[in-house]
Protein backbone atom coordinates (compact mmCIF):
# COMPACT_ATOMS: atom_id res chain seq x y z
CA UNK A 1 0.00 0.00 0.00
CA UNK A 2 2.85 2.36 0.72
CA UNK A 3 3.94 2.30 -2.93
CA UNK A 4 1.07 4.53 -4.12
CA UNK A 5 -0.20 7.93 -2.99
CA UNK A 6 -3.68 6.50 -2.40
CA UNK A 7 -2.25 3.66 -0.34
CA UNK A 8 -0.17 6.03 1.77
CA UNK A 9 -3.26 8.17 2.44
CA UNK A 10 -5.11 5.06 3.66
CA UNK A 11 -2.23 4.13 5.95
CA UNK A 12 -2.04 7.70 7.28
CA UNK A 13 -5.82 7.72 7.92
CA UNK A 14 -5.28 5.05 10.58
CA UNK A 15 -8.11 2.72 9.56
CA UNK A 16 -6.16 -0.25 10.87
CA UNK A 17 -5.88 1.31 14.32
CA UNK A 18 -9.58 2.19 14.24
CA UNK A 19 -10.52 -1.42 13.51
CA UNK A 20 -8.09 -2.68 16.17
CA UNK A 21 -9.59 -0.35 18.75
CA UNK A 22 -13.16 -1.20 17.77
CA UNK A 23 -12.68 -4.98 17.72
CA UNK A 24 -9.73 -5.60 20.08
CA UNK A 25 -10.64 -9.24 20.81
CA UNK A 26 -12.16 -10.18 17.47
CA UNK A 27 -10.98 -13.24 15.63
CA UNK A 28 -10.38 -13.23 11.89
CA UNK A 29 -13.77 -14.95 11.47
CA UNK A 30 -15.46 -12.25 13.58
CA UNK A 31 -13.93 -9.51 11.43
CA UNK A 32 -15.05 -11.32 8.27
CA UNK A 33 -18.63 -11.55 9.56
CA UNK A 34 -18.70 -7.83 10.39
CA UNK A 35 -17.20 -6.83 7.06
CA UNK A 36 -19.60 -9.09 5.16
CA UNK A 37 -22.61 -7.45 6.84
CA UNK A 38 -21.22 -4.04 5.92
CA UNK A 39 -20.72 -5.17 2.32
CA UNK A 40 -24.24 -6.63 2.12
CA UNK A 41 -25.86 -3.48 3.48
CA UNK A 42 -23.83 -1.18 1.22
CA UNK A 43 -24.80 -3.29 -1.80
CA UNK A 44 -28.48 -3.20 -0.77
CA UNK A 45 -28.26 0.55 -0.27
CA UNK A 46 -27.06 0.91 -3.85
CA UNK A 47 -29.75 -1.47 -5.09
CA UNK A 48 -32.64 0.30 -3.38
CA UNK A 49 -31.73 3.64 -4.99
CA UNK A 50 -32.12 2.16 -8.47
CA UNK A 51 -35.15 3.68 -10.28
CA UNK A 52 -36.80 0.24 -10.22
CA UNK A 53 -37.40 0.79 -6.50
CA UNK A 54 -38.78 4.34 -6.68
CA UNK A 55 -41.93 2.99 -5.11
CA UNK A 56 -42.29 1.20 -1.77
CA UNK A 57 -44.51 -1.33 -3.56
CA UNK A 58 -41.51 -2.37 -5.65
CA UNK A 59 -39.13 -2.49 -2.66
CA UNK A 60 -41.37 -4.21 -0.09
CA UNK A 61 -41.31 -7.74 -1.57
CA UNK A 62 -37.50 -7.64 -1.42
CA UNK A 63 -37.64 -6.27 2.12
CA UNK A 64 -39.89 -9.14 3.23
CA UNK A 65 -37.76 -11.74 1.46
CA UNK A 66 -34.52 -10.38 2.91
CA UNK A 67 -35.97 -10.37 6.41
CA UNK A 68 -37.19 -13.95 6.03
CA UNK A 69 -33.70 -15.00 4.95
CA UNK A 70 -32.06 -13.04 7.79
CA UNK A 71 -34.46 -14.36 10.43
CA UNK A 72 -34.36 -18.00 9.35
CA UNK A 73 -31.15 -18.49 7.39
CA UNK A 74 -33.29 -20.02 4.62
CA UNK A 75 -35.12 -18.90 1.49
CA UNK A 76 -38.88 -18.54 1.17
CA UNK A 77 -40.51 -20.71 -1.44
CA UNK A 78 -41.36 -18.81 -4.57
CA UNK A 79 -38.71 -16.13 -4.08
CA UNK A 80 -35.77 -15.86 -6.43
CA UNK A 81 -32.69 -17.65 -5.16
CA UNK A 82 -29.53 -15.78 -6.09
CA UNK A 83 -25.91 -16.15 -5.05
CA UNK A 84 -26.40 -12.90 -3.11
CA UNK A 85 -29.40 -14.14 -1.09
CA UNK A 86 -27.63 -17.49 -0.59
CA UNK A 87 -24.65 -15.56 0.83
CA UNK A 88 -26.97 -13.59 3.14
CA UNK A 89 -28.53 -16.84 4.39
CA UNK A 90 -25.07 -18.28 5.08
CA UNK A 91 -23.96 -15.08 6.79
CA UNK A 92 -27.10 -15.09 8.94
CA UNK A 93 -26.45 -18.65 10.08
CA UNK A 94 -22.77 -17.94 10.85
CA UNK A 95 -23.70 -14.79 12.77
CA UNK A 96 -26.44 -16.54 14.75
CA UNK A 97 -23.93 -19.21 15.85
CA UNK A 98 -21.65 -16.52 17.31
CA UNK A 99 -24.18 -14.60 19.41
CA UNK A 100 -27.04 -15.10 21.83
CA UNK A 101 -30.60 -15.45 20.56
CA UNK A 102 -31.45 -12.11 22.19
CA UNK A 103 -28.58 -10.33 20.47
CA UNK A 104 -29.45 -11.84 17.09
CA UNK A 105 -33.13 -10.89 17.43
CA UNK A 106 -32.11 -7.31 18.18
CA UNK A 107 -29.68 -7.30 15.25
CA UNK A 108 -32.35 -8.63 12.87
CA UNK A 109 -34.81 -6.00 14.13
CA UNK A 110 -32.24 -3.29 13.45
CA UNK A 111 -31.69 -4.60 9.92
CA UNK A 112 -35.48 -4.46 9.48
CA UNK A 113 -35.40 -0.82 10.58
CA UNK A 114 -32.67 -0.21 7.98
CA UNK A 115 -34.90 -1.66 5.26
CA UNK A 116 -37.86 0.40 6.53
CA UNK A 117 -35.72 3.47 5.91
CA UNK A 118 -35.34 2.30 2.32
CA UNK A 119 -39.14 2.08 2.04
CA UNK A 120 -39.52 5.62 3.30
CA UNK A 121 -36.92 6.88 0.85
CA UNK A 122 -38.67 4.99 -1.97
CA UNK A 123 -41.93 6.69 -1.05
CA UNK A 124 -40.26 10.09 -1.14
CA UNK A 125 -38.82 9.35 -4.58
CA UNK A 126 -42.22 8.12 -5.81
CA UNK A 127 -43.87 11.35 -4.68
CA UNK A 128 -41.09 13.37 -6.27
CA UNK A 129 -41.10 15.91 -3.46
CA UNK A 130 -38.71 16.67 -0.67
CA UNK A 131 -40.18 15.56 2.66
CA UNK A 132 -40.38 17.82 5.67
CA UNK A 133 -37.11 18.03 7.59
CA UNK A 134 -38.38 15.90 10.49
CA UNK A 135 -39.55 13.14 8.12
CA UNK A 136 -36.32 13.32 6.12
CA UNK A 137 -34.20 12.97 9.27
CA UNK A 138 -36.25 10.00 10.51
CA UNK A 139 -35.87 8.21 7.17
CA UNK A 140 -32.14 8.93 6.97
CA UNK A 141 -31.52 7.74 10.51
CA UNK A 142 -33.10 4.43 9.55
CA UNK A 143 -31.57 4.08 6.10
CA UNK A 144 -27.97 4.73 7.11
CA UNK A 145 -28.04 1.71 9.40
CA UNK A 146 -26.90 3.32 12.62
CA UNK A 147 -28.62 0.76 14.84
CA UNK A 148 -27.27 -2.40 13.22
CA UNK A 149 -23.91 -0.62 12.84
CA UNK A 150 -23.68 -0.28 16.60
CA UNK A 151 -24.66 -3.94 16.92
CA UNK A 152 -21.62 -4.79 14.80
CA UNK A 153 -19.42 -2.73 17.12
CA UNK A 154 -20.83 -4.73 20.04
CA UNK A 155 -20.43 -8.01 18.15
CA UNK A 156 -16.95 -8.53 19.55
CA UNK A 157 -14.87 -6.76 22.13
CA UNK A 158 -17.57 -4.66 23.73
CA UNK A 159 -17.24 -3.71 27.39
CA UNK A 160 -18.78 -6.22 29.79
CA UNK A 161 -21.36 -3.70 31.05
CA UNK A 162 -23.08 -3.86 27.64
CA UNK A 163 -25.23 -6.74 26.49
CA UNK A 164 -22.33 -8.97 25.47
CA UNK A 165 -23.13 -11.64 22.89
CA UNK A 166 -22.04 -15.14 23.84
CA UNK A 167 -18.92 -16.46 22.13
Amino acid sequence: MASTAAGRRRIEAGYGRFVAWTYPTATFEDLCICSEWLFVTFALDDLHTHPTYDSPDAWEPHHRHLMAVIETGRHERGMQLTSFTRAIADLSVRTRHKVSATFYARFAHHLDMFFQGFSRESENRRRGTMPALKEFLQARRLSVGMEFGFDLVEFRGCPRRWSQPRR
